[in-house]
């Protein structure tokens, strides 16, 4: 299932280069975002740091994703 997807992604992003990188950047982006929030937050914003965590968490699990649909992607003719 998982490499389906990314091989979805991989066809679309092997068709669409400029936006298939506008979607990675603002996933870094969003990324590193969220991880200037978890360090700059204080203790009592618990909620502000549990969403901040989990969106951590879900932009690390895209770049994995976006790893796996470039390898496949590299395979992929012109």
């Amino acid at each position: 299932m998982f490499t389906l997807i990314a091989w979805k992604y991989a066809s679309f992003r092997h068709k669409n280069m400029m936006l298939g990188r506008m979607i990675e950047l603002s996933v870094v982006v969003l990324f590193w975002g969220a991880i200037t929030v978890l360090c700059m937050a204080d203790d009592h914003e618990v909620m502000l740091l549990l969403y901040a965590f989990c969106v951590a968490l879900f932009c690390m699990a895209l770049c994995f994703f976006f790893k796996k649909a470039d390898f496949l992607r590299n395979a992929m003719p012109d």
